[in-house]
């Protein structure tokens, strides 16, 4: 009977949804005062982020979990869904979280479409696989506004309250980094459990979610306010803590003592641009993470059997002390796409570019190349990465051809095609053949000053003006039998 109730209301929200209409403020519902009762919306700000809820029919135990959970970042609770949107200064989107129902929600939910760019939902069976589930989407929501505007990290964060330093503690799903933050943030500044927002400049943004923490392995995590589990939580608003470690968590239960080791360049960057979020929308792509390492003074993995043991390590990392084999600083040589006018060739020309999109780091002099290309980044061949960076701006295919030919001596025609196509195919270089209406042989040669095609565009319009004794209605007749 219960079960057969919450449907009907649940029903009854979604039939008086579809009655909402818009207007240049936004958009405005039409709700009784009993219906209302049953709708909560919620806006979560954090990093210039705004995440709009709309908790329906939701139980008060699922809300007082909620508020309890989140608190930290202080979500905003309105009377009115007019409230809410007038309170907003981006539309992104807005996630309906609402409780079991037989109703099409997405078709219901149409109206909405017209004042946010997106609508999700969320159907919460039960609460404590709900509570689960809101925390990571709320999460995905903020990274989706955020991603382009600086580097996140899949990474805890702690940090000194004095000197304002902040240390990474970097590692993929279920490597400790939860367990970690939750004691080192008991002993340090906490910042965050495994969502790392850093601006172009270094400055982290503090991200206070609920700990996700494992209770009852069979058991959906519980979502845990850190201020009560006894972390020292930073305030969401201060953003004067800079990240100067970037450390990848490695947890050996054969280690015997905790230590430092420098991880190479290239297999850093490598392993940070699979931990990370959005880093091809970055306007400079993997050079924006190249220049935060540099920034860091390299990456180093941190080798424990409990975290309890890493404390003098961490302490030190905070302090600014010296680390193992610091002196050994590999230079990192950065490129990316520049903004530039099309090249300009003559029609059937077959030019080549860089990839829109596209940005490249070489690790030392002499190093490995490294391309990031969508969100995979590449280790290129030393002839692939040539071709990549000689096709800065427009040129020709066969302008690229001798070029590389200077580099790589005796270079087979064949082997450059097959190179070229498989960077085409790729994505990493755009390969077009040229076929511009405006550009004919006597606008060529004028943009080129070539006399030799002067003359040859002059020769053709001379046979052209004496062969032609086509009238104007034969012309007509011809296109219209074409």
């Amino acid at each position: 009977m219960q079960a057969v109730c919450l449907c009907a209301r649940v029903g009854r929200f979604f039939r008086l949804l579809c009655s909402c209409v818009h207007s240049r403020a936004g958009f405005y519902l039409s709700l009784s005062k009993d219906f209302l009762m049953n709708l909560k919306p919620v806006v979560l700000r954090v990093a210039g982020a705004e995440v709009s809820l709309y908790l329906i029919d939701m139980s008060d135990s699922f809300v007082e979990r909620f508020k309890k959970a989140w608190e930290p970042l202080a979500p905003e609770f309105f009377d009115t869904p007019d409230e809410a949107y007038a309170s907003l200064s981006r539309f992104d989107q807005v996630m309906l979280v609402h409780a079991p129902t037989d109703e099409s929600v997405m078709d219901l939910a149409n109206p909405l479409m017209g004042s946010f760019d997106k609508v999700s939902t969320l159907r919460v069976a039960d609460d404590d696989s709900g509570m689960q589930d809101l925390t990571s989407r709320i999460t995905l929501a903020m990274i989706e506004q955020l991603v382009g505007r600086g580097v996140m990290l899949h990474a805890a964060v702690i940090g000194d309250p004095e000197s304002k330093r902040a240390v990474a503690l970097v590692g993929v799903s279920g490597s400790g980094k939860t367990t970690a933050s939750r004691f080192l943030g008991s002993k340090f500044a906490y910042l965050t459990d495994e969502t790392a927002i850093i601006s172009d400049e270094g400055f982290v943004t503090p991200y206070p979610k609920p700990l996700s923490v494992i209770v009852d392995p069979n058991a959906p995590k519980e979502q845990q306010n850190p201020v009560e589990a006894g972390l020292n939580v930073v305030d969401p608003e201060d953003r004067g803590y800079k990240l100067t470690r970037i450390v990848l968590i490695s947890r050996d239960e054969q280690a015997k003592e905790p230590r430092l080791e420098r991880v190479p360049l290239h297999e850093a960057l490598v392993f940070l641009s699979e931990q990370s979020s959005g880093l091809a929308k970055h306007p400079e792509g993997v050079v924006s993470l190249a220049k935060l390492v540099e920034r860091c003074g390299g990456v180093w993995r941190l080798v424990y059997s409990e975290v309890e043991d890493t404390l003098p390590l961490v302490q030190d990392l905070l302090n600014g002390g010296e680390l193992p084999n610091a002196d050994e600083v590999e230079s990192l040589e950065k490129y990316t796409v520049e903004d530039h006018l099309p090249g300009v060739f003559l029609n059937g020309t077959i030019a080549v570019s860089r990839m829109p999109g596209t940005s490249g780091v070489r690790v030392g002099e002499d190093g490995p190349f490294l391309l990031l290309q969508d969100t995979a980044l590449n280790e290129l061949s030393e002839f692939a990465a040539e071709c990549w960076l000689q096709a800065e701006g427009d040129i020709s295919y066969d302008d690229l051809f001798a070029r590389l030919a200077e580099i790589f001596e005796g270079l087979p025609a064949e082997a450059y095609d097959e190179n070229l196509s498989a960077l085409a195919a790729g994505s990493m270089l755009w390969v077009r053949v040229i076929d511009d209406p405006l550009i004919d042989d006597a606008t060529w040669a004028q943009i080129t000053g070539s006399e030799e095609v002067l003359d040859e565009a002059e020769e053709n319009r001379e046979v052209t003006s004496e062969g032609s004794t086509e009238t104007a209605a034969e012309a007509d007749d011809d296109v219209v039998t074409e």
